[in-house]
């Protein structure tokens, strides 16, 4: 159980406690205003600074031994703080990588506020390699401030689903390949599932570029049950982050526990099923890495 579970997670997982997700929370830190002004400032935030720190040169800058482990330490510092937060350097605004199942309980949860669930463009998307396309979901307070941002809505303006057509979209987005993550919009307010890809997803690239702690571990590891394996390769395009290859000598998929973020893009197309989600906290070599 990553340390976000154990803050705001009320014994469980943080994005499965339903206080998280409500609009009495929103209101109480202020997230309206936070995210109108995170909204507006994205392109500020991901490309021409990385959470206060001028993004150029950056992965260079955190090589370096002494100034690269202090620019980590600050940038880390406020992408997690709490309190006092500059939402035009994106303070806490970070997620977590999810499985298709656990994306499917947040559609409940989310589906109950006032705002309900409506789906909007990727920023990431849009920013990074200028793509409309409408594969995130935003609940609640941001579903309310996204439809007062235009570059990042549809045509005919925000799109709202009820919870069987979340739930639709979300297979739709898992049978595609991407990746689900859930959002912190800031601590501990839950504002967005989104279903992303690298490099499309700044979270994500930060993340595999940088070493930047924007988008977190999933609470699993995907295991190889060997003797299920027939060695389709279906698995193996499925992978984002370099941790499932083909094993020649055995004939069969082999997943990096180190380099696996839990996703369960790979389990979720063996026709086997011969790979499963094992939680991070029983590897005894994993615990506490995310």
């Amino acid at each position: 159980m990553c340390k976000w579970c154990k803050k705001h997670g009320a014994g469980g997982k943080w994005y499965l406690n339903a206080k998280n997700y409500t609009d009495e929370l929103a209101r109480e830190i202020g997230a309206e205003e936070y995210l109108t002004v995170l909204w507006k400032n994205f392109e500020r935030i991901y490309v021409q600074r990385h959470f206060g720190i001028s993004a150029k040169g950056l992965k260079y800058k955190l090589q370096l031994p002494i100034i690269g482990k202090f620019l980590k330490w600050y940038t880390e510092y406020k992408i997690h703080r709490e309190k006092n937060l500059n939402a035009k350097d994106g303070d806490g605004h970070f997620g977590q990588v999810i499985p298709l199942e656990e994306a499917k309980l947040i559609l409940g949860l989310a589906g109950e506020n006032e705002g309900g669930i409506v789906r909007v463009k990727c920023v990431c998307r849009k920013m990074n390699r200028n793509i409309d396309e409408y594969n995130c979901l935003a609940f609640g307070v941001l579903a309310e401030v996204a439809s007062r941002i235009p570059r990042y809505i549809p045509e005919t303006g925000v799109e709202k689903l009820d919870y069987d057509q979340a739930l639709t979209f979300v297979e739709e987005m898992n049978a595609r390949g991407r990746v689900h993550t859930v959002w912190f919009e800031p601590v501990p307010f839950i504002g967005g599932l989104c279903s992303c890809d690298y490099p499309s997803c700044t979270g994500l690239r930060m993340r595999r570029d940088f070493d930047l702690n924007v988008v977190y571990k999933a609470e699993y590891v995907a295991m190889v049950e060997y003797d299920l394996c027939v060695g389709c390769k279906t698995c193996v395009t499925r992978c984002q982050f370099g941790a499932l290859n083909f094993s020649d000598s055995m004939g069969k998929a082999y997943i990096s526990q180190e380099r696996c973020f839990g996703c369960g893009l790979c389990k979720d197309v063996c026709p086997e099923g011969a790979i499963t989600l094992v939680p991070r906290e029983e590897l005894p070599g994993l615990k506490g890495e995310y």
